[in-house]
This record gives C-alpha cells, structure tokens and sequence, in this order.
C-alpha cells in the first residue's frame, strides 16, 4: 500500500489494484483508508505507536544495574520493578549464573 501512496494513488484505485493482483477482496476501503491516513500523518512511519506494559525482553544487564543500587531486593520487588513476573526474574537470573 505504501508503495501505492508513494506512486500517488487515490484509495479507491489502490484497493483495486492490489484486490486484482491477488484476484479477491484482500483490502477494504476502511483498511485502505486507513493507512492512507497513517502515510499523511506520518509519511513513512509504517510502525505502530509504543505500547504501554511491561518491557518484550529482560535485560540481565539490567537486573544487575538495579541489584547493585539497592541491595536487598527479592526476585518479587525485581519483577515489580520491571513489570514481570517473579518465575521470570528468577529463571534469568538462574540462567546467568547469578541466583
């Protein structure tokens, strides 16, 4: 689709275009629409806005920054802090060689 908005395109003939190069209705006219929205908006930016919870990887380099700040934390204040669960923290840190 962003390859039909670069060329110029209206909504319209894009999902047609792209529904006959794959012979079905793949796109509607609200999905068409829009993207065409997202490409004005934010030209090439195709990528979702940031999403709020907890982080997609944990960082042992990261529990051990926050170790060596405050001393005493269990593996349950660690996953408070980084918003997983307590099994998480333990088994990185288990896997690190640091439990």
């Amino acid at each position: 689709m962003f390859y039909e908005y670069s060329q110029g395109l209206r909504v319209q003939k894009s999902k047609k275009k792209i529904n006959t190069v794959f012979n079905n209705e793949l796109v509607s006219r609200s999905t068409d629409n829009h993207w065409w929205k997202r490409f004005r908006e934010s030209a090439t930016n195709v990528k979702g806005k940031p999403t709020p919870g907890r982080p997609l990887s944990l960082s042992t380099d990261d529990i051990k920054a926050v170790i060596k700040k405050g001393q005493n934390l269990t593996c349950r204040d660690l996953a408070l802090i980084f918003r997983v669960s307590a099994m998480t923290i333990y088994r990185t840190l288990k896997s690190s060689n640091l439990s």
